[in-house]
């Protein structure tokens, strides 16, 4: 039997990655690398700002930031971070105590909070409070929260897979697609290539589990055909459009590759 490597998890990362964004996470799925253009600059303009570049600037080459410069930016930064930290937890708190009727702001105060943890790599953080956001959605009626239950189903997909949980990424992932398809339609540009993005990464997520182990749910093949629906219309010169595009290529042609293996 041929043997087919579809994805490459290992603990160091992949040579060559591209990224998915979607929901404020990015996703790293693995896509043909592309070679680096080496930008240089005329001649004619090095000449003409040699004059002026100090010492130890090179020719050609804009003074860099200085150090204080740099501090001070990474300061302002950090304390940007803290100061919204210490608001989306003083609103926990406020429709935290509020009861039952500000579950949903609860909820999207939560998820909030879960991604500035996950982007600072609190992941445990992160976790517990995607988990509580999902648990008080599904206490709710779904035709008030189907937007916001989707939301928190990525965010909790998104981490799995920064986890390496793929399982669990997937069942997320495909926990999300569901909800959309059921309640609303992506309409938009944007809320479109978001959701390609989700079924082409579930896809890759189905091959690499394996499809022989799925006892329910999207196969492979039906997670490709969504991503092409959602696809369908927009604007093809788009550089995002075209990478979820060679994507869903790359996905089709690993599929093929998978099946004609399974039948040697």
């Amino acid at each position: 039997m041929k043997k087919y490597r579809v994805l490459d998890y290992s603990p160091g990362g992949p040579k060559q990655a591209e990224v998915i964004g979607f929901g404020g996470q990015i996703l790293p799925f693995f896509t043909p690398a592309e070679p680096v253009k080496q930008l240089t600059l005329p001649e004619a303009a090095i000449r003409e700002r040699a004059p002026s570049a100090p010492p130890f600037v090179l020719a050609g080459q804009e003074e860099p930031p200085s150090f204080s410069e740099n501090t001070e930016k990474c300061t302002e930064e950090t304390e940007n971070v803290q100061a919204k930290r210490a608001e989306l937890e003083k609103a926990v708190n406020y429709y935290r105590s509020a009861g039952k009727t500000s579950w949903l702001e609860l909820a999207g105060s939560l998820q909030q909070l879960g991604s500035l943890y996950q982007n600072e790599g609190n992941r445990d953080e992160a976790l517990r409070h995607y988990e509580e956001s999902l648990s008080l959605l599904q206490q709710m009626p779904s035709s008030e929260t189907a937007s916001s239950k989707a939301h928190a189903l990525k965010q909790l997909g998104s981490l799995h897979y920064e986890l390496q949980r793929f399982p669990e990424a997937l069942q997320h992932f495909e926990a999300a697609l569901d909800l959309t398809e059921k309640h609303f339609t992506p309409q938009s540009g944007p809320s479109k290539l978001e959701a390609s993005s989700i079924a082409i990464l579930s896809a890759a997520l189905r091959m690499a589990t394996g499809e022989q182990a799925r006892t329910n749910g999207r196969s492979t093949p039906q997670f490709i055909a969504l991503a092409e629906r959602y696809l369908e219309g927009l604007d093809q010169e788009s550089h995002l459009v075209r990478k979820r595009m060679e994507e869903l290529k790359y996905s089709k042609r690993v599929l093929e590759g998978l099946l004609e293996g399974s039948m040697v």
